[in-house]
């Protein structure tokens, strides 16, 4: 996405607008002293409309993988077989969580609680497979 924008900024730049103006790319384009220039100005704007499309894909991707991506963080626990130090950030999907002083044998997960997400602590209980 950062390349496609690169490259649309470039394109924008050739043409000497700083925006996707229409209305000011048609004037330069009703301005063109040659054929040449016409269409040279014609095919750097189709160029960026590909690339925009491109990138509005690319984004409609990254937006199905957040979402895979949070689904799957429901299913994730994170289980703490021995120590687990203060000062240590836990990161589960969206959700981080700075643990606040020293804890053994825990383990977390996140929950909706009160229509919030957040991570939940709870004790690893002897039942509990490990793996």
């Amino acid at each position: 996405m950062h390349a496609c924008q690169e490259k649309q900024r470039k394109l924008l730049k050739k043409l000497g607008v700083e925006s996707l103006d229409v209305a000011l790319i048609k004037q330069k384009l009703a301005r063109c002293p040659s054929p040449k220039q016409k269409q040279t100005m014609l095919m750097a704007v189709k160029r960026i409309a590909k690339v925009a499309e491109l990138e509005k894909n690319q984004q409609g991707e990254l937006e199905e993988i957040a979402e895979a991506q949070r689904k799957l963080s429901y299913q994730t626990t994170i289980n703490v077989v021995s120590e687990l130090f203060a000062g240590v950030e836990l990161r589960i999907g969206e959700q981080t969580e700075t643990v606040r002083e020293d804890k053994e044998k825990v383990c977390f997960k996140l929950v909706v609680e009160d229509e919030a997400v957040k991570i939940q602590e709870d004790i690893i209980s002897k039942t509990v497979k490990l793996s």
